[in-house]
């Protein structure tokens, strides 16, 4: 891309080279070889200047006449002659007598000159061009006023120019011959193509690298480059010869547009080349002089051509070049490099309009340097500008590369920020989770008590409903009913033979009352551990024959035989001789609790393992599975019942298992519901202190 800018450049200042090569030699001139008259009010006609009583001509002194901006009409009057020895080969052996010729008005931007040559028959024939006029009309397809003339051999011819322009008026007046005119087309068309041809190109290109590069810079920059086309064009005559047929109306006005249209654009292209809006100041002039030349579009609408142009010529364009200059001298003093681009660019063309400004006012004489010192400094400010787009596109790129290397280094700084952040993080996390997990065990460890103190809680209160039920029932019920026989034998109600068993009938009450309330006593000592456990060896058969004596009465009453068997030749065993007996007791009592009428009871004591087990087994229906669960549990209420009325405080069993187990024992039960027969079981070690009691049983004692 910078070379392409590098070459653009170049072929620019080719295009200068080849303008000075064009132009080094002008055409034959007649502006100080004629006659001028100012008509002030525009009044004369042809007849008037050419009367020979016509005082008011005086001779031109200078190579190009010009008049500046000026409402006056002007006359010139040339005497038109050729000279024999000046006749070409060709001329000479034609023998004529009258050569052709073109008289050219080489002021491009003029709106009326008319010719006035004297006929043969004595009138007067006119001819007028211009570029308020029809283009097609001219004789001659030449961007400036050409006239062909009949020029008289070694004698001369009168002939009277008139112009009038609302633009400057100047008369760069040439005879040319037709050979030689076109040779001077030729050069100038080349010249012309190559200038225009050459800020088109760069025009176009720069809109090409906008496109990619989205920078402003290069879309401004083409518009500054198509606009100052268009102001050449129209101030060359270029647009009168191509355009006018399509806008006759705009000729005069298009000079003043384009012209805006060039300040405008450059002032936007200066705005974001030199990167005003660090400087306010600055950016606020640049700015202004943006708005001021597009609000100078409406000028030629509004005011006269001559008005508008100098206004937009002279008070704003030398104005706004100056500025320029001084800003970009600013920006580069302000150690901005491109900006000392801007001040070569902007240097050149502020000096070629200013000369091209003071030509076209009249206040120095028409010459080579003043005509197209302006064209040629377009050439070298394109070639300026691109060297400036192509060095800012470096410093751009330089610029970009120290950016992304810092923003690499900050990057790489926030990385390792970062990982250490993550890191005292990551630690920060792991040591809260540790403490979180550490709560959590806490909490774990606290439900689980709480769910265990729940549960105990949950037994206690359901031990204590029970217990409640027991008080209100199994004690309420007796004493209301030892309250009621007292008071029958108090007031003698009962019979004199009737009193023996209603006094049996309150012992018995009051047995069973004090045999719940000995239970409650017993459990509470044993789960708080009151009741201590004399381990002794001793014989446990006689302990079994002396149950079975005490339950024989109440095992006859129901038809209830017992059968007793000994298969062990040791039945010495180590406990608690008083524990072991209550634990016998209780399971013998349950067995003719639950025992039907006329069945039968077998106990049995054997040897396994070097332990004693003494087995009771009744022939009852048997315990449910649901029974079977809470059988040895306190206030246990099953489903079967005494077979003979007795009663039943659920706290029999709890005791034997309580007992049992305090002794390192182990009791259990073995039944099939529904099948009849209930196996109670307990096993005692015949030689430690160990007992395990296993009990089979319907119903709890």
């Amino acid at each position: 891309m910078i070379l392409r800018n590098h070459t653009f450049a170049l072929v620019f200042v080719f295009s200068a080279a080849l303008t000075l090569r064009c132009f080094a030699q002008e055409p034959l001139s007649l502006g100080n070889r004629c006659d001028i008259a100012i008509d002030s009010a525009g009044l004369w006609s042809v007849e008037t200047v050419h009367d020979t009583a016509f005082g008011l001509w005086s001779p031109s002194k200078v190579m190009v006449p010009n008049f500046g901006f000026s409402r006056c009409t002007y006359w010139f009057r040339l005497r038109l002659g050729v000279q024999s020895t000046s006749l070409s080969q060709n001329e000479h052996l034609s023998g004529k007598k009258w050569l052709p010729r073109l008289l050219e008005v080489g002021f491009a931007a003029l709106d009326t000159v008319s010719i006035f040559t004297l006929q043969r028959t004595g009138k007067w024939l006119s001819r007028s061009a211009g570029d308020v006029l029809p283009f097609a009309e001219r004789e001659v397809n030449a961007r400036t006023v050409v006239f062909p003339l009949d020029i008289p051999v070694d004698s001369t011819v009168v002939v009277y120019l008139r112009i009038r322009s609302e633009t400057s008026v100047q008369a760069p007046l040439a005879l040319y011959t037709w050979s030689s005119f076109q040779d001077e087309t030729q050069k100038s068309q080349l010249w012309f193509g190559v200038l225009y041809g050459s800020i088109v190109i760069m025009a176009l290109y720069n809109l090409f690298l906008f496109v990619g590069l989205r920078d402003t810079a290069y879309l401004f920059y083409a518009l500054f480059m198509i606009s100052s086309v268009g102001m050449y064009a129209s101030i060359n005559g270029h647009t009168s010869q191509y355009g006018a047929e399509y806008f006759p109306s705009m000729v005069n006005r298009i000079i003043p547009i384009f012209i805006a249209f060039t300040i405008a654009f450059a002032s936007h292209f200066a705005r974001v080349f030199l990167r005003t809006e660090s400087e306010p100041l600055l950016h606020r002039i640049l700015w202004g002089i943006e708005v001021l030349g597009f609000a100078c579009l409406v000028l030629p609408f509004v005011v006269p051509i001559r008005v508008a142009i100098s206004i937009i010529g002279f008070f704003i364009t030398i104005p706004a070049l100056i500025l320029f200059l001084i800003i970009s001298l600013i920006i580069a003093f302000r150690g901005y490099k491109p900006a000392w681009f801007f001040v070569g660019a902007w240097s050149i063309w502020l000096g070629g309009t200013i000369l091209r400004s003071v030509e076209n006012f009249g206040f120095v004489a028409k010459t080579f340097v003043t005509t197209y010192l302006f064209e040629i400094g377009a050439i070298v400010d394109a070639a300026v500008f691109a060297f400036a787009l192509a060095y800012r596109i470096n410093l751009l790129r330089k610029e970009k590369l120290e950016a992304q290397q810092t923003a690499l280094q900050v990057q790489q700084a926030a990385n390792e920020h970062l990982e250490t952040k993550v890191q005292e993080r990551t630690m920060e996390i792991k040591h809260q989770v540790e403490i979180l997990n550490e709560q959590a065990q806490q909490i774990e460890r606290a439900n689980a008590t709480l769910q265990e103190q729940n549960s105990k809680l949950e037994l206690l209160n359901y031990e204590t409903n029970e217990l409640i039920g027991i008080v209100s029932h199994d004690l309420k019920n007796p004493i209301g009913a030892i309250r009621g026989l007292t008071e029958l034998l108090h007031f003698e109600i009962i019979e004199q033979e009737q009193k023996p068993a209603t006094f049996r009938q309150i012992i018995s009450t009051a047995d069973r009352m004090l045999d719940l309330v000995n239970n409650l006593l017993e459990v509470n000592r044993l789960e708080s551990g009151g009741i201590q456990f004399t381990i002794g060896v001793y014989d446990i058969e006689p302990i079994v024959l002396g149950g079975m004596e005490a339950y024989r009465q109440a095992a006859s009453e129901k038809e209830v035989q017992f059968h007793y068997q000994n298969s062990t030749q040791n039945s010495l065993i180590a406990a608690d001789k008083q524990a072991t007996m209550q634990i016998f007791d209780n399971i013998l009592s349950n067995a003719v609790k639950y025992s039907p009428f006329g069945k039968n009871i077998f106990v049995r004591v054997c040897t396994q393992n070097h332990l004693v087990r003494i087995e009771i087994q009744d022939e009852g229906e048997g315990i449910s599975p649901e029974d079977m669960k809470k059988l040895f549990g306190k206030f246990a209420r099953l489903s079967a019942q005494p077979t003979g009325g007795e009663h039943s405080t659920g706290l029999g069993l709890s005791i034997v298992k309580k007992m049992v187990e305090a002794m390192n024992g182990r009791v259990w039960c073995e039944s099939e519901f529904g099948k009849g027969g209930v196996c109670k079981k307990f096993c005692v070690n015949a030689k430690k202190s160990l007992v395990i009691v296993r009990e089979t049983g319907c119903g709890v004692g």
